[in-house]
């Protein structure tokens, strides 16, 4: 299972970020005229720099026992928002290392490169924008494919839920719905009325 950013609050506190495209060009000389470029892949990939303050010193070493476990010191992607677009997008830092400050006033920052990978995140559209969560249950009546964890299953699977859910409920209309469900093994396995799909998040 992907890593996720391991702060609440998902883009707070950034303190500035900046981007550029990575040069994706490889070039060759032939034998005559001048050198031909073309691209290594069609996807775009993007490096940023970031800068974020902790709330404490607690913070901090939060942060370094996620670097060091859940990303396997940063070799392992993780699931952050795109700073401006506050999308769903899989990270990665550029290097195993990251930089730390401290002013005297007791506060940390943690400044950082990452690369944004390319690759759509399956469950990104039944993510409410701004949020940093991965679904634990989708049932996606008008795709006819469910979900349950980030493993695919058949609709009858789904009463095997129970719980109290966020649940986002996607309307034909186009229109998204929020509520709080409790389910005890109820989640529809055929579409209600007027409703394209649910997602639903552990409350």
């Amino acid at each position: 299972m992907i890593a996720v950013w391991p702060f609440s609050d998902p883009l707070s506190p950034l303190v500035q970020s900046t981007a550029a495209p990575v040069d994706q060009l490889v070039s060759f000389q032939p034998d005559i005229g001048p050198a031909i470029s073309r691209p290594r892949t069609t996807a775009r990939l993007e490096l940023w720099s970031l800068q974020v303050r902790l709330h404490s010193f607690e913070q901090l070493k939060d942060f370094e026992a996620w670097f060091d476990n859940q990303l396997a010191f940063g070799a392992l992607p993780f699931l952050w928002l795109h700073p401006t677009e506050k999308t769903l997008k899989r990270f990665r830092f550029e290097t195993g290392t990251y930089d730390e400050s401290f002013t005297r006033a007791g506060r940390v920052f943690i400044s950082m490169r990452l690369m944004m990978l390319p690759g759509a995140l399956w469950f990104a559209s039944y993510v409410p924008k701004g949020m940093l969560r991965i679904p634990d249950f989708v049932a996606d009546y008008a795709a006819d494919r469910y979900w349950i964890g980030q493993q695919e299953v058949a609709a009858s699977d789904l009463d095997q839920i129970s719980g109290s859910y966020l649940v986002v409920q996607q309307q034909t209309s186009g229109d998204q719905q929020s509520t709080d469900v409790t389910y005890a093994g109820d989640v529809p396995q055929t579409a209600p009325v007027g409703v394209d799909w649910i997602a639903g998040f552990v409350a």
